[in-house]
Formats: C-alpha cells, sequence, structure tokens
C-alpha cells in the first residue's frame, strides 16, 4: 500500500534569481526597453500600448513621490483599479519605495467592507484608486476617509492610519487633484530605499467564496517564484509570443507575474468585470482574440464552454484555463479551437501548483469526467483521509499542498490558533479541496470540501450531478450545493439552475430527467437521494460576486426562500 500512496512530486527543480519583483521588470526594461509590454482594449474597444521601459521609468518616478509623501518599508498602501496603466504604474512604484501593494475591490457602496478590512490590517497608511463609472468610488472614499482634502490629504476618524488618498486621473465627480498620472511625471532627485527580496512586496486577497476574503501576504522572492512557476508551466510562451490574458491584475490568475517572467507582450480588458451576463463577457472575449490574434488566450471554464456551446468562430494556437473543477468536455477545444489546452489549478495563497498540457492525441483516451495535472517544480501534494493519513491512490479525500512558495498564514486572520492548524504543519497547507490522484500520478480535483453530498455514509461532489443536468438541453448552466435535512442529518443535494430562455422546465420534470439518465430504480434507491435534488430553484442568471465567481451566499439565500424551513437548512 505505501506503493499506491497518494503522493505526488515533480522532479524538476528551478533555478530562481534571488532579486526583487521591480528588479525583475527593471531587467525587461534594461533588455527591451521597447518591447511592448501591455495592450489594453479599453470599453470603447480602442487598443493602448505600454512598453516595458515606459512602466519601469513611470513608476520610478512614481515611488519617488510616494517616499516624499511618507511611505516608509514596510506601510501597506491599498490599490484598487481595473487593468490599467495606472494600476501597474502605482503597484510597481509602491513596491519600488519600499512599500506592500494591498489589493482589493469596491464591493460595498456604503464602504463599510473596506473599513473592515483596513481595520484588520490596521498599518495601511495610503489608498490609490480609480474614481470609477460617474466617480462612485470617489462617493465611498468620501464616506470611509471623512471627505479628503484636494490634494489628498486624510484625517479620518474611521481610519486614523490612512494619511492620504491618490486617484488614478482626474475625475469631475471629485474635488481631489493627487493623480498616478501626474505624479507619475514629476522628477524628483533622490535614492530609492534598498529593498531585500524577503521583504512584504503584496497582499492579495481570496475570492470570498467560502466567508470573509482574507489577506495572503508575499516576499518580493514569492512573487518570482510564482512568475517562475508560470514560465515553466508553459515554457514555449516567451518574448516573442503575446498573451491574452484579462484576468484583473489584482487577482492571483492576473498578477503580472506571467509576463515578467516571459517577456512576452499581454493584451487585456481593462474592465473585464463590466459585463452583464457570460455571453456579453464571450463576445468581447472572443472579439479581441480575433482582432489581437494572440499566441496564447487565457480563458475561464465558463467562457470556454459558453463558445464551444455556441459554436463561435475562434482560433488561437494555446488555450490555458483553470478552476476548481474542469470538465472533460473542454477537450472539444483541442483542434476546434486550438492547438494546445492547458488546465491549471491553483489558489490565491500558493500560486500555480498542477498543470497538464492536452492535445488531440489525449483527446481520444481521455475516458474520465474531470480533466487532471501535474504537479509544478517545488510543490509536493497528498491526498488524506479526515485524521491527515495518506488514502490508497484512486481513493477520494483532502489534498495538501507544499510548495517552494511556502504560506504562512493570512495577514487578517482573526483565528490565529485555526490558520496554524491549517498551514504550519510542515509547510503542508490544506486546501479545502477534494480529488484523488490517479494511476498516472497525476491530480483530479473534484470540489470543495465542504460542498460535497453525504448520505448513508455515501459521498457525491457537486460536478457529478451538475453533469447530468447541464446534459439536458434546456440547460444553460448548473450549480449544486448541500443542504441538510433537519431530521436525518445528511447532506443532500440541491439544484440551482439557469435555463435557456423559454425553455424552463418544473422541478418534477428535471427531477425525472436526472432519474432517466441514471437509471435510477426501486434496485437503487440511494442514487435517488445522493444525484436527484429534492430542491431546484430556477434562475435568470446566478448573482455573482466581483471576481466573476458564482456568488454562492447570494444563490442559498435565493434558495432558502424557496424550502421548506422546518425540513431543510443551507450550510
Amino acid at each position: 500500500m505505501a506503493n499506491a500512496s497518494s503522493y505526488i512530486s515533480s522532479p524538476d527543480t528551478l533555478d530562481i534569481p534571488n532579486i526583487t519583483f521591480p528588479e525583475l521588470l527593471g531587467r525587461l526594461a534594461a533588455a527591451k526597453p521597447d518591447k511592448t509590454a501591455y495592450i489594453f482594449i479599453d470599453d470603447q474597444e480602442n487598443a493602448h500600448s505600454l512598453t516595458y521601459r515606459e512602466l519601469y521609468e513611470k513608476a520610478s518616478k512614481f515611488a519617488k513621490v510616494l517616499v516624499s509623501f511618507g511611505i516608509m518599508k514596510g506601510d501597506k498602501v491599498a490599490l484598487s483599479g481595473g487593468n490599467v496603466p495606472e494600476w501597474l504604474i502605482a503597484n510597481f512604484g509602491i513596491q519600488m519605495a519600499g512599500g506592500c501593494s494591498l489589493c482589493f475591490p469596491f464591493a460595498k457602496k456604503e464602504g463599510e467592507d473596506i473599513i473592515e478590512l483596513f481595520q484588520s490590517i490596521p498599518t495601511v497608511k495610503m489608498l490609490i484608486f480609480d474614481p470609477g463609472q460617474s466617480g462612485r468610488n470617489c462617493e465611498i472614499v468620501n464616506k470611509i476617509a471623512d471627505y479628503p482634502l484636494a490634494d489628498g490629504h486624510v484625517n479620518s476618524t474611521k481610519l486614523p492610519a490612512l494619511k492620504r488618498v491618490i486617484l488614478f486621473n482626474q475625475s469631475k465627480n471629485s474635488s481631489i487633484s493627487c493623480t498616478v498620472n501626474e505624479l507619475c511625471t514629476r522628477q524628483i532627485d533622490m535614492d530609492l530605499p534598498r529593498i531585500d527580496p524577503e521583504d512584504i512586496g503584496l497582499v492579495l486577497l481570496t475570492s470570498g467564496s467560502t466567508g470573509k476574503p482574507k489577506g495572503v501576504p508575499n516576499s518580493h522572492r514569492q512573487q518570482i517564484i510564482m512568475s517562475w512557476l508560470y514560465m515553466n508551466a508553459m515554457p514555449q510562451l516567451n518574448e516573442v509570443t503575446t498573451f491574452y490574458n484579462d484576468r484583473p491584475f489584482s487577482w492571483i490568475a492576473g498578477y503580472p507575474q506571467w509576463e515578467l517572467a516571459t517577456g512576452c507582450t499581454r493584451i487585456t480588458l481593462c474592465n473585464p468585470l463590466r459585463y452583464d451576463s457570460i455571453i456579453d463577457a464571450t463576445e468581447a472575449t472572443c472579439g479581441v482574440i480575433r482582432e489581437h490574434k494572440p499566441t496564447y488566450s487565457l480563458l475561464v471554464p465558463s467562457v470556454l464552454k459558453s463558445i464551444l456551446t455556441r459554436n463561435m468562430p475562434l482560433k488561437t494556437k494555446a488555450i490555458v484555463t483553470s478552476g476548481t473543477t474542469v470538465s472533460s468536455s473542454l477537450l472539444k477545444s483541442v483542434e476546434k479551437l486550438c492547438d494546445e489546452l492547458y488546465v491549471a489549478y491553483g489558489m490565491t495563497e500558493i500560486g500555480a501548483i498542477a498543470i497538464r498540457m492536452y492535445t488531440l492525441a489525449d483527446t481520444k483516451s481521455i475516458s474520465s469526467i474531470l480533466l487532471s495535472c501535474r504537479p509544478l517544480p517545488g510543490t509536493d501534494i497528498k491526498v488524506t483521509d479526515a485524521n491527515g493519513l495518506l488514502v490508497p491512490v484512486g481513493q477520494k479525500g483532502l489534498i495538501h499542498i507544499r510548495s517552494t512558495k511556502r504560506f504562512d498564514g493570512y495577514i487578517n486572520d482573526d483565528d490565529e490558533s485555526r490558520a496554524k492548524e491549517q498551514c504550519l504543519k510542515n509547510g503542508w497547507l490544506c486546501s479545502n479541496d477534494y480529488g484523488y490522484v490517479t494511476e498516472d500520478k497525476e491530480l483530479i480535483i473534484e470540489g470543495r470540501g465542504n460542498d460535497a453530498m453525504e448520505v448513508f455514509g455515501s459521498t457525491v461532489f457537486p460536478y457529478e450531478i451538475e453533469k447530468v443536468i447541464t446534459e439536458n438541453k434546456n440547460v444553460f448552466a448548473a450549480i449544486v450545493l448541500p443542504v441538510k435535512d433537519k431530521t436525518t442529518g445528511d447532506r443532500l443535494p440541491s439544484a440551482a439552475v439557469v435555463y435557456k430562455p423559454g425553455s424552463e422546465e418544473s422541478k418534477e420534470s428535471m427531477q425525472n430527467f436526472i432519474r432517466e439518465q441514471l437509471n435510477i430504480s426501486k434496485e437503487n434507491q440511494l442514487l435517488e437521494c445522493l444525484f436527484v435534488p429534492r430542491i431546484v430553484v430556477s434562475f435568470s442568471e446566478f448573482p455573482r460576486l466581483l471576481s466573476g465567481k458564482p456568488d454562492r451566499e447570494g444563490i442559498k439565500k435565493i434558495m432558502q426562500q424557496n424550502v421548506e424551513a422546518e425540513k431543510y437548512s443551507f450550510f
């Protein structure tokens, strides 16, 4: 059994330079000064470019202004905005000044979430942000910062550590005149502080899909490690390639590590989260890819599925996709949309964990429902039972990761003992994802552990039921959530379903469809409890988080209104 345990790792190693993240940008600016680093596509579909030298020089000037404003080594500077040049200039400027970029979104109109975040990280000294549509974000900052002065100075009773705010650019809806656009042109004669690769230079927030967003601190070295892992995962992504990646700069998949590690040109939408639906986002994405013809394109599973379902014309050399679970149905994209499909698994706490490239030859040999991936260099993966003991190959369990890019805890975790229990067992991080190791020593991720259904000691994951539901020709999307039976204590399935326009079915019709697909009869009634949702609620579209992920808490609240409260409750 020891030889068949669920423990896998990569035999490869990486030669990672011991430098800071701004130094990596500086090397590119010196080696390829006129190389286009970014192509930004704005809301009017106009393209704007930025070279590596332009970015480095503007960030250096901005960093000197920040030092003159009082930013010191270790200070945290909150940063929020879309995929625009000002975000990049601010981020690298903060780090060059010795500070740490705290990336966050404007989510609630009263700003109470920002106050809570800043109070949980009480050393936030400055806030740099995009004014937002019609100055929306300026209004929020006025509320939380007690109306900053025109020069950006702040004297806030709610956030006493906050001393200054800076806009990306001037807004007619704000009296603040202090902007990144203007400050990055100033000439100040000073030496910037020396930065150590072990200094913390970045805090990224988790998505918050399972609760309050948590801050993940990253040293400069950890940012370099993440960058080298991405470079290793796709060795053909290099200085002569172009890469479409519209994930926000403030997310782990969108942070500017891909392009800095490889020297490629990145194409991105300035505001990738502005679309009202997956269909609109898909059409915009396809339009940019057809126009600019990138070598590689990062497409999330929902967008890739939408392209395939709607038979949209698209061709790119390689597609990168990433999600907790990735259906094998997406292999249809090979040859039809691309020559290579990369399936990646990662998380904010660590970055890239595992990846696998699929080609046309693989489409004939894959029989599993979900696609697998392989550990990246410097990464160990194990699958255990509830007691932390290794399970045999092929058996489902809890996924743990240990990486060169070590994770030591959250910067704003209220429960330090829980954080240590989760994170500090010889460097292993408990992912809270469930899956299993295959005979070929690859990892298949089945879903979040707290989403599993459990009846009579048997376990089923949402994707297994979602796959059946989405085989219904009238269904556009489905999310399966566990609901507690208050009588038995079992975790039963419930389903939130988005039907195609004019094709909505009754709960009973959907339940019968699942029974027919799984051939459920009196002889296998356990399947009825495990696979047939007691609750089926129709949605016109799923509510979503700012991250673009379905808002599961929002979906639960809507579904709770459609259940018998004395019988069922959502977790």
